[in-house]
């Protein structure tokens, strides 16, 4: 069971609001971001000067809290939800 505005956002729901409902932090957000930009683990690692078994290790209680089993799963969730914005989209569309 999905309650109304759960799997899409209602209009006046905040991406903030959102990521503190699901409980996703702010590093969590930045491996959305690299993921919709294509990183896989080892660049996500270099690009945000992490260890490489962190990241492996935190991407999937990040897919957990979304709900979805893969990278391509979060993103769409994320997208879906307003988290995120495909790399080079506006802010207004």
């Amino acid at each position: 069971y999905l309650a109304p505005g759960e799997l899409f956002p209602l209009p006046t729901t905040s991406a903030a609001l959102v990521a503190r409902r699901l409980r996703i932090t702010g590093r969590e957000l930045e491996f959305l971001r690299l993921l919709a930009a294509d990183f896989g683990n080892k660049d996500i690692a270099h690009e945000l000067n992490l260890g490489r078994q962190y990241v492996d290790n935190r991407l999937p209680r990040l897919y957990r809290k979304l709900g979805v089993h893969t990278a391509a799963g979060a993103v769409a969730r994320a997208l879906q939800l307003g988290l995120i914005q495909l790399p080079g989209q506006r802010a207004d569309g």
